[in-house]
């Protein structure tokens, strides 16, 4: 069974920020920019890069925050792949002329909730970057979703990596997605980490696991 860790830090988790939490990498940003510290998303992400080291050390993390909040992936032996985005209206015509494949804009013109459809492509855009250390924006259109012979949704990806990836609902606002490449088809068990008193569930949840079990609210 692979073990893979979603961790939620609310904005209102920054009043347990210190700057001793910071790593070294942290500890040069800040004193370059000092500015930093003021922000909630820097607060939030840091307290959740600190729970990390603290429960599973030496393994790789990405994180991604939004207003305030900030959402963490651990992987295993490899970087993966996460982010959190609020739900809101969105020009999404206008942004997938941008961003978006003509497979991928035919999908949303024919959907029947393209706001959050919109969603979903764009937070699994957003993680296959960061996974794969490409440049945001403009590799948004290189990356994404495609519908194969079967009908089922695929990634597509430049590396040609098989991932697991899913995306859901976390509470009634935020959705994420996130991606760990190449375990797509072994049994994983996914735990959702919420150290900060938050109690939002996943729900909506979208992935092409062929096994996956979710243990929500985990304690910490």
């Amino acid at each position: 069974m692979i073990n893979i860790h979603l961790i939620f830090i609310p904005a209102e988790a920054e009043i347990h920020y210190t700057a001793q939490m910071l790593d070294v990498t942290d500890q040069q940003r800040i004193t370059t920019s000092p500015v930093l510290a003021s922000r909630t998303s820097w607060r939030t992400a840091r307290l959740g890069k600190f729970w990390c080291q603290q429960h599973f050390p030496q393994r790789p993390l990405c994180l991604s925050h939004k207003n305030g909040a900030s959402l963490l992936a651990i992987g295993g032996k490899e970087k993966p792949g996460v982010d959190l985005e609020w739900i809101r209206n969105r020009d999404v015509d206008g942004l997938m002329t941008h961003i978006g494949s003509q497979s991928e804009r035919e999908m949303l013109t024919h959907s029947p909730y393209p706001i959050l459809d919109f969603y979903r492509l764009w937070t699994l855009k957003e993680s296959l970057i960061k996974a794969e250390d490409l440049d945001f924006p403009s590799d948004m259109k290189r990356v994404g979703m495609a519908r194969a012979e079967t009908g089922k949704l695929q990634l597509r990806s430049t590396r040609q990596r098989h991932y697991l990836w899913l995306n859901a609902r976390l509470g009634d606002n935020w959705l994420f997605a996130a991606l760990w490449p190449d375990i797509a088809h072994l049994p994983v068990t996914l735990s959702l980490h919420q150290p900060y008193d938050s109690s939002l569930t996943i729900h909506d949840l979208q992935t092409n696991a062929s096994n996956l079990t979710l243990h929500s609210n985990v304690e910490s």
